[in-house]
């Protein structure tokens, strides 16, 4: 008993309550504040229209090195715009063109266009 006195006296009692402190504040940690897995969100899943990524890739490129290339950037993004808007068009006029007979469909769709904007 003796020994076993003493192994407890010379043992260094800090670095045990360190280590159970640290157990301790890991647990409470992961308790309260849970991992949570993030998911990559796509971009333009609310906007169907966009199906092309590297005009928009080229555009931001050239817009990096705005400086040397001013009259191309403009260019290119007025074209890209143009283009991207003659998408959605089409876009909408197809939407509403499948319900071409059905007045309250044609509604529903509207609506959800102008809640989406």
């Amino acid at each position: 008993m003796d020994a076993f006195r003493n192994e407890l006296l010379t043992q260094n009692w800090e670095e045990v309550y360190k280590e159970i402190m640290l157990i301790e504040l890991k647990s409470l940690y992961n308790k309260t504040c849970p991992v949570k897995e993030v998911s990559k969100k796509q971009k333009y899943i609310d906007k169907p229209w966009r199906v092309f990524k590297m005009p928009a890739k080229k555009k931001n490129m050239l817009y990096g090195e705005l400086t040397k290339y001013k009259n191309k950037y403009t260019r290119y993004k007025n074209k890209l715009i143009n283009i991207m808007r003659v998408c959605q068009k089409e876009y909408y006029n197809k939407r509403l063109a499948n319900s071409k007979n059905n007045i309250m469909s044609i509604w529903n769709k509207l609506n959800n266009i102008i809640r989406n904007y």
